[in-house]
């Protein structure tokens, strides 16, 4: 063989090992992908950084800029984020968020649409696609979506209902309404004295659950010594789930620090129960993320009270919660297209009194 020939063809096997090391490359999945391809944030098992080759990254960005009343820079952040991974989801329905709170219905629409393309079910993009519609006058569409929301656990679109009602049929509703004086072109917002107050809330939120079974008071029941720390205990645990959200992109803070209240209120009357002096002297918050930290605190307290997270039961009365959470948030900011650190807060107080009351029912309390 010729020197130059054998030259030709090292180079050739060289070329293509490299060709099949950029395939390689090519075809292992991101950082953010499972083997499954699965959209996932390995957390601290995650090799690469947290920066803006990450769709993970953006959504949280996204997700954080909503939560503070910032919708054009949580427009900008999820759009990136969706620009990166096509099928992601979480945060297809965050954009719908996002701009349903800048009133961009269309927008809101085709997003939440994509979500529920790529993610079924999913309550809270169904749910928010049934406001799209319901805001683009496409109402037998809404109401339809609505049957189909009412199907899911924990899900109730009453509300919603009674909404497309009256702009379906407005003369019904006006006909005896005095003529206002003057003509406003914008609902104002609510003076915060004139907020359903987060017991009311949490009033309307019995219903749901005697509906489920899971409440027996015809009444708000409620231990005033632990009512008294809903505000310290919601607050740690919002401030808790925020630090937990940087570390775990894609996680829904609002939904989480909602379902973690409510789970904390089941929490503090079990221990009160058992030990009113301890738990005082501890503190709630404390006593309930002690044991295991505040990311497994679900899962502690649904253990240590007999249920066990990981039970059927367990799993369905946390899927109630969630969905239950979705509901509080709505009735919270009661139609207003942006909300602060307040209305979750004030969402998260009734979500804790109703896990007081789901308690004390479940420890035979009336």
């Amino acid at each position: 063989m010729k020197l130059l020939d054998l030259f030709k063809k090292k180079k050739e096997t060289k070329t293509t090992s490299q060709q099949a090391k950029k395939v390689e490359q090519y075809d292992a999945p991101p950082a953010w992908r499972d083997k499954t391809g699965k959209i996932i944030c390995p957390g601290d098992d995650c090799k690469a950084k947290c920066d803006d080759r990450c769709p993970i990254w953006w959504n949280t960005r996204g997700v954080k800029y909503l939560t503070t009343r910032q919708p054009f820079p949580a427009i900008s952040n999820l759009e990136k984020a969706v620009a990166i991974a096509p099928d992601f989801a979480e945060a297809y329905n965050n954009l719908g968020a996002a701009h349903g709170a800048v009133n961009h219905h269309q927008q809101a629409y085709e997003a939440y649409k994509k979500a529920l393309s790529l993610k079924s079910p999913y309550p809270n993009a169904l749910y928010g696609l049934i406001v799209a519609e319901k805001n683009l006058g496409l109402y037998q569409e809404a109401l339809a979506h609505c049957d189909e929301y009412d199907n899911l656990p924990g899900c109730n679109s009453i509300d919603l209902r009674v909404e497309i009602d009256n702009l379906m049929n407005p003369q019904e509703h006006t006909d005896s309404a005095p003529e206002p004086e003057t003509e406003l072109t914008q609902e104002p917002e609510k003076e915060p004295s004139d907020q359903e107050s987060y017991l009311d809330i949490a009033n309307g939120l019995l219903e749901e659950g005697r509906n489920a079974g899971y409440i027996v008071s015809e009444s708000l029941c409620f231990i005033p010594e632990l009512l008294v720390q809903a505000d310290t205990v919601c607050g740690k645990i919002y401030n808790g789930i925020n630090d937990y959200c940087e570390n775990n992109p894609g996680a829904n803070l609002i939904s989480l620090t909602l379902t973690w209240a409510a789970i904390a209120g089941m929490g503090s009357v079990f221990f009160w129960d058992k030990d009113w002096n301890k738990l005082s002297a501890d503190g709630i918050f404390e006593t309930l993320t002690g044991a295991r930290g505040l990311d497994e605190m679900d899962e502690y307290v649904l253990d240590t009270i007999g249920i066990g997270f990981s039970t059927s039961k367990g799993k369905e009365i946390v899927s109630f919660i969630s969905g239950l959470s979705g509901y509080c948030m709505y009735r919270t900011v009661d139609g207003r297209t942006e909300f602060g650190l307040d209305d979750v807060l004030r969402a998260a107080k009734s979500m804790f009194a109703w896990g007081m009351v789901f308690e004390m029912n479940r420890l035979g309390m009336r």
